[in-house]
């Protein structure tokens, strides 16, 4: 493919080789897995397999760092890899880590939200399996002998499935083949930093909606390892069956379900409801489950426990801002509410309002230069995507005209955050003697009601 640009980040002993590619307005970021060479020659080879994607996302395709000190960690890595990203001005990327480099990415997404807005893992772990660790002390010790026989056939016999080996073995052996002394001694390091992995901690922080990519006959990580990184994140998954570790080079729809799961519209939903059976929750997710081909991604107010801003936070959020720290967790649920193509939020009629959680949640998303910025005339102006929120909610009364919590939400929805379609879908008059609530809210659920707030 024409176009792409090798080149590399350097600043004293610290050289990142990348590739760049594509001329989308999206940024997209490749973090491959290990391999026994410099990953730039094949930077042409990967353009030309995300063609698909050149035209929405400028594409970079990152090495690692040529040369990385002994006792070199997943950590120390992703330092790097930062360090890389920062220097290149990137931000708001979708990004897709295979094997290592899923792993790679997790660490990325937990400590630097601001880089990672959609995250697809393929054939990665966030922990040590029986399976890696068989698969990396081998790796790692084959590397340091510099048996580079032994260990491309390891690697390929572990990597892919016995079918697509023994039908390429001459082919994927010769690709693995011509890698120098310093080569192996770079590939030891990287396999060792693999040892005893446990990013668990990293990969709960992670907050962005995740996609984690598995194959069933995986004989690096296992299925298993997939199936964990979702369940932690709250986040999609896929297991390929009757494919190896390298599904993401085998399968001929792994691309596809990468793309569709970056092109997915982002429904995010504010639950403010207090008690564990809300028929607001209920009534909420009956909505939610109307949306299709839509990735779900939910903030629990009561979970989360959030407050609202005393001074010491307000001080916090001031220093961070002023010092463009947009990255600080303060920031946390605006970065999260900015990236959303959809809200829905579900509120309980409380004292004319709703919880006091959602009013605290307001407090934290209304962030210059996050969620909304300042013309010159002083005017608020979106930083947001969301073009329609619906607001749901239930009460035991009847609400009438003092709807005050909704008509507050619809204010800020619309003046700070620009969002033109705005929605009540509601259950009243629940709590009165003799009340058909099964009927009241059967009747709430198949219908949604637009409220203009000038009638």
């Amino acid at each position: 493919m024409d176009n792409v640009i090798t080149s590399s980040i350097k600043n004293g002993d610290f050289e990142f080789p990348y590739a760049k590619f594509g001329s989308g307005k999206k940024i997209l970021v490749l973090f491959p897995g290990l391999y026994t060479k410099s990953l730039m020659p094949l930077a042409g080879a990967v353009a030309n397999q995300y063609k698909r994607f050149t035209a929405d996302y400028t594409v970079y395709f990152f090495d690692r760092v040529t040369a990385p000190p002994q006792g070199y960690s997943m950590q120390d890595m992703a330092s790097d890899t930062v360090r890389a990203m920062d220097e290149l001005s990137l931000r708001d990327c979708y990004v897709l880590g295979v094997s290592a480099g899923g792993i790679l990415a997790q660490i990325i997404a937990a400590r630097r939200p601001d880089l990672v807005q959609r995250l697809a893992v393929a054939s990665s772990a966030a922990k040590e399996t029986p399976l890696s660790k068989k698969a990396f002390e081998e790796w790692s010790s084959l590397a340091k002998a510099h048996n580079l026989t032994a260990m491309n056939e390891s690697f390929a016999e572990n990597v892919y499935t016995d079918t697509f080996y023994q039908q390429y073995r001459e082919a994927i052996l010769s690709s693995l083949d011509g890698a120098k002394d310093e080569d192996m001694d770079r590939f030891a390091i990287f396999s060792s930093a693999l040892l005893n992995l446990d990013i668990t901690r990293e990969t709960d922080m992670i907050s962005c909606p995740l996609l984690a990519l598995g194959a069933a006959q995986d004989k690096v990580f296992g299925p298993e390892a997939t199936l964990a990184i979702a369940e932690r994140c709250n986040g999609k998954s896929y297991i390929f069956e009757g494919y190896g570790h390298a599904a993401y080079d085998e399968a001929p729809d792994f691309l596809d379900k990468v793309h569709a799961f970056f092109e997915e519209p982002l429904v995010l939903y504010v639950n403010s409801c207090v008690r564990p059976s809300s028929r607001t929750d209920e009534l909420a997710r009956c909505l939610l489950e109307k949306e299709k081909n839509t990735y779900i991604q939910e903030v629990n107010l009561q979970k989360e426990q959030i407050t609202g801003l005393d001074l010491e936070a307000l001080n916090h959020r001031d220093e961070c801002a002023a010092k463009g720290r947009l990255d600080d967790e303060i920031f946390s649920y605006a970065r999260q509410f900015a990236r959303a193509d959809e809200i829905v939020i579900s509120a309980p009629y409380w004292d004319l309002l709703f919880p006091a959680s959602l009013r605290a949640y307001i407090e934290r998303i209304c962030v210059v230069g996050l969620t909304f910025a300042y013309t010159e005339s002083g005017m608020p102006k979106s930083l947001c995507r969301a073009k329609k929120l619906t607001y749901v909610t239930t009460a035991g009364g009847f609400i009438g005209d003092r709807h005050l919590g909704f008509e507050y939400v619809s204010s800020v929805a619309g003046l700070f955050f620009g969002i033109e379609d705005i929605r009540l879908v509601k259950a009243e008059g629940l709590d009165i003697q003799g009340a058909d609530v099964n009927g009241i809210m059967k009747e709430a659920k198949s219908r949604m009601c637009k409220t203009d707030l000038k009638k």
